[in-house]
């Protein structure tokens, strides 16, 4: 894969991340602690398949698109990040 096209697919997903722990914040507000509990496991798998399938090989290829949060040189522009979907 290509850097652009690995830079692109490493940003969605950074987004989907996102957009997965505002939903969990989403059900956390607004569910029943059980519905939460179940939610977050869910949520929590989707997450762990998308960092163990997607992000880990990408980042295997593509050292240089590691984030600095997971301790890459990667500089994330925080506007990916925007509309948020949902404000904790």
């Amino acid at each position: 894969m290509n850097n652009e096209v690995a830079e692109k697919i490493s940003i969605l997903m950074m987004q989907i991340n996102a957009q997965l722990n505002d939903s969990i914040a989403l059900v956390r507000d607004n569910c029943t602690q059980e519905e939460f509990d179940s939610y977050r496991r869910g949520a929590a798998k989707v997450m762990a398949e998308i960092l163990l399938k997607i992000v880990n090989p990408l980042y295997s290829e593509h050292p240089e698109l590691m984030p600095e949060a997971l301790d890459g040189t990667y500089k994330v522009n925080p506007k990916i990040f925007e509309p948020r979907f949902y404000e904790w």
